[in-house]
């Protein structure tokens, strides 16, 4: 494990720990007491149940400290990925719940970015996080000459894409800033599914997907969180800050950071009663790079801290509240 010394948005060096006593601060904590049903060859979980949470003083980025060394890195982290943040769809069979829930998720997304011209002249698209493939699929049954690719951590999810998409268009991935290893180096349009929260190089993820994006392509990020909605719940992150966020982007840092990496950004997050949601869904075309603004760490720093006290709430609170309500029952 390594402790950053820059922040990983802006490289300032002027950074201040959020939690100075508040060890359980992400869900590994949960696990370091329980025996796993697999092997971590060297990794050690309880150093990783704590996060080091920091904030940037110039640019106001929340961000984890403490990052895993990429040494081994691919050997574990997928299967912990998978048991800490219990994904357990990932099964021979697919739930059809999630097969459902994702192909109305495909639908979903498809019908935000058409609007756009998106796919306007776009011969070839990759998805990071494919899943079961159902967005490939769409994409392709609306634009039959597009040559589609999916990357998927996930091995039965990745095999059920395979059996919509072909089975030489999908990879499995196991790192948080992978490349494509497919012959077809550049794409047209480059669909990203929650990747920059998890980067542990967000610069080198998005200069990744600069390398593999056409000059006249686009990049879709989206379920990027914005943090400063999420965080108002109580019940956000009800098993602690998840260890696999890196960065705890808002709108407020999240774009400008998308630009300094040498790229226009639309937000076409689609509005509900008036209202933001918690999930960003950016375009984002090759330009020139532009530094990060100066942004108000103050306000950032009270919103985390202020989670933190909900949270303690929640934790100690749920037990009785769910006491009562089996009395009543």
């Amino acid at each position: 494990m390594h402790s950053l010394s820059n922040c990983p948005a802006c490289d300032s060096t002027n950074l201040q720990l959020v939690f100075s006593t508040w060890t359980g601060d992400n869900t590994l904590a949960r696990l370091v007491d329980k025996p796993l049903p697999f092997a971590l060859p060297g990794f050690d979980l309880p150093a990783h149940a704590t996060s080091a949470w920091h904030i940037c003083q110039h640019c106001a980025l929340l961000f984890a400290r403490n990052r895993p060394d990429a040494a081994g890195l691919a050997q574990w982290y997928p299967q912990l990925f998978q048991y800490s943040e219990e994904r357990s769809y990932n099964t021979a069979t697919l739930p059809q719940s999630y097969l459902d829930g994702k192909a109305k998720a495909a639908r979903a997304l498809l019908a935000d970015i058409e609007p756009y011209g998106v796919f306007t002249n776009a011969k070839s698209l990759v998805q990071f996080r494919t899943g079961p493939g159902h967005f490939l699929a769409e994409a392709k049954a609306n634009h039959p000459g597009l040559d589609v690719y999916g990357l998927e951590y996930f091995e039965h999810p990745a095999a059920y894409a395979r059996t919509l998409v072909g089975d030489d268009r999908i990879e499995i991935i196991s790192l948080p800033e992978p490349r494509p290893r497919f012959a077809r180096k550049t794409f047209a349009v480059v669909v990203a599914n929650h990747f920059l929260t998890h980067a542990h190089d967000p610069k080198v993820l998005m200069a990744n997907f600069r390398d593999i994006l056409s000059d006249d392509g686009t990049l879709v990020l989206y379920n990027e969180l914005d943090h400063d909605l999420s965080l108002k719940s109580m019940t956000a992150y009800a098993r602690g800050l998840n260890f696999f966020h890196k960065q705890l982007f808002s709108r407020a840092t999240l774009l400008p950071f998308v630009e300094s990496c040498g790229f226009a950004v639309k937000d076409i997050s689609v509005r509900k009663n008036g209202k933001l949601p918690k999930y960003v869904t950016l375009l984002c075309q090759k330009a020139a790079s532009k530094p990060m603004p100066k942004g108000d760490a103050t306000a950032a720093l009270k919103l985390l801290q202020s989670w933190r006290r909900k949270h303690t709430l929640y934790r100690f609170g749920k037990p009785v509240i769910d006491s009562i309500r089996k009395l009543v029952a």
